[in-house]
């Protein structure tokens, strides 16, 4: 849940950006992303241990990856679509509102999933 609500933080904080922000303000809004990444990489694979049976640990983690990889080109696809042919602050804060969304929903599903509440 941690890493989700600080996913849903930083995609927040993208529309405080501009092409006029500081830079102390690109870093701290970097941050928050840093944080999540370590926070959502390590519990996702503790999650996956927990609730596959040992047998099944290794097509699990493969699948785990798979979709780690799904997720890096749709992300990919995301930035197209929101930036086009040139970068500007419309795009970032598109991208803001689409990321931020999608954290948020993610958030919902963790609190929902009552597997991941008793795994924990």
């Amino acid at each position: 849940m941690a890493g989700a609500a600080v996913l849903a933080s930083g995609s927040a904080s993208l529309l405080l950006l501009t092409g006029h922000s500081p830079l102390w303000l690109l870093l701290a809004v970097s941050v928050f992303f840093g944080i999540q990444n370590g926070l959502n990489i390590v519990t996702n694979q503790t999650a996956m241990y927990a609730q596959v049976p040992a047998d099944s640990t290794g097509t699990a983690a493969g699948i785990l990856r798979t979709f780690m990889y799904l997720g890096a080109i749709a992300s990919a696809s995301l930035i197209s679509l929101s930036f086009g042919h040139a970068a500007t602050d419309a795009g970032l804060h598109r991208l803001a509102v689409m990321l931020t969304a999608a954290a948020v929903v993610l958030f919902a599903a963790i609190l929902a999933d009552r597997k991941l509440a008793a795994a924990a």
